[in-house]
């Protein structure tokens, strides 16, 4: 039996769910699918939100936006982590919570008290800067803003409101009632820290600033204010709570102007005693969910969840007996002992039981030849072997019976592939001495 008719076996056989080019198309899309996976979740694994914007928050980039003031303190060495969910429990003791400017929306101020309430009751320190601007039109992109006004003084007090009730409801038997900002025309008085003049000046013009009240400590203030109010940042008495009345400190337009940048960077590292803080988004509606499943089907990682989809969807196509355009039929099978010997030859290769079935074979093959030759039955098998060995010298064969019977005594049952080979080499010399004896005697008879 030839090579290219050699039988297959049953693990070359059960491998053919697809057909050679579909096998390389699967792993050249799976190759590049996975490149691809990798790249794009290293290179889009960003923090920074999809969608444009020109609000006050620190991805924007317009007048009223807070980005600006993100890379002041973060040229200054200050750790600044941008956050998008749960901000007050990644402040601590010593990493403040910035809630800068938060939207006029019922979330936004109830996150705002929230955040409060549970930073109030750890003792960890918070500074809300109250909202003052409003974005009225933007450009087309919606990055940048072409107009601002002033927001209405009750949007103020609402945001003055959900700072009080976050610290009242951290602390039943505090009492803070409320507090009051006012607004001027300009302001371009100095600057004093906790009573110390710094030699700073402000250049806010309108100004917004905190009315005289009990409920507050004055932290920072305007020194030469004719009349009116004067303080700038206050804590909140008996808390850690910070509020600072004017965020034209520390947005784009007014961090360059007169000493703004400094008086940016000293409320961080002087009053808050902060090299790091985090600074919230999620009042800005930015907030991202920090959940496995959410974060699987959000971009980058949406990529990964879509190849590893892919390849369950090949796993479950491999598993089917067949998919797609169906094999051609096999030819027929053709009659005579010699199928019936390769398809016996194919089931013990297959079961790997081939060194057995030579052996045995062969022992059948040599009782055949002693009975044809009248040979006893009963005489051991080596005295056998010699006998036939004789009697096929003086016929004239070249087989070497002794040797062919040691090389088939030699076989291993289960040895391999390999051995797979040599025992259909060997069956093949087997059947070609038994022709070579069985037609030179029935030709002399």
């Amino acid at each position: 039996m030839s090579e290219r008719e050699r039988p297959e076996r049953l693990s070359e056989a059960s491998v053919r769910t697809f057909t050679p080019r579909a096998v390389r198309w699967i792993v050249g899309i799976g190759i590049v699918s996975l490149l691809l996976t990798l790249l794009l979740s290293v290179l889009g694994s960003s923090e920074e939100p999809t969608r444009t914007t020109a609000d006050a928050n620190a991805y924007s980039y317009s007048a009223v936006g807070h980005r600006a003031f993100v890379a002041l303190l973060e040229r200054l060495d200050v750790d600044v982590r941008v956050s998008r969910h749960r901000s007050a429990d990644k402040a601590g003791p010593e990493r403040p919570l910035l809630a800068l400017e938060p939207l006029d929306s019922r979330e936004a101020l109830a996150h705002v008290a929230e955040s409060v309430e549970r930073t109030h009751a750890r003792g960890t320190k918070v500074l809300v800067a109250l909202p003052k601007w409003t974005v009225f039109e933007r450009d087309k992109d919606e990055r940048w803003a072409n107009r601002i006004e002033l927001i209405a003084p009750y949007q103020v007090s609402e945001a003055i409101a959900a700072i009080v009730e976050g610290i009242e409801r951290a602390d039943d038997a505090l009492y803070i009632g409320s507090f009051t900002t006012a607004r001027g025309a300009r302001e371009t008085g100095a600057v004093s820290i906790r009573g110390r003049p710094t030699g700073w000046r402000l250049a806010l013009e309108p100004y917004q600033l905190l009315s005289d009240d009990a409920a507050l400590e004055p932290i920072v203030t305007v020194d030469e204010v004719v009349e009116g109010p004067r303080t700038l940042l206050a804590r909140v008495k008996s808390t850690n709570v910070y509020v600072l009345s004017d965020p034209d400190i520390l947005n784009t337009m007014g961090v360059g102007q007169g000493d703004h940048a400094l008086l940016a960077v000293a409320m961080v590292r002087e009053v808050l005693g902060a090299d790091e803080v985090v600074l919230d988004e999620v009042s800005h509606g930015f907030e991202k969910a920090e959940t496995v499943w959410q974060e699987l089907f959000g971009f980058p990682l949406v990529l990964v969840t879509l190849h590893v989809a892919a390849l369950l969807a090949l796993v479950l196509w491999a598993a089917m007996a067949r998919f797609g355009k169906p094999e051609a039929r096999p030819p027929r099978v053709p009659s005579g002992k010699q199928t019936l010997l390769d398809n016996t030859a194919t089931l013990l290769a297959l079961g790997h039981h081939a060194g057995y079935g030579a052996k045995r074979y062969f022992e059948t093959t040599l009782r055949a030849l002693a009975h044809g030759y009248g040979i006893p039955a009963e005489i051991p098998e080596q005295s056998r072997v010699q006998q036939l060995a004789a009697i096929a010298a003086r016929r004239g064969s070249k087989v070497d019976l002794a040797g062919l019977a040691r090389e088939v005594g030699a076989l291993a049952d289960r040895g391999g592939l390999g051995n797979e080979h040599r025992a259909r080499e060997l069956a093949r010399r087997i059947y070609a001495f038994r022709k070579e004896l069985t037609d030179g005697h029935r030709s002399d008879s």
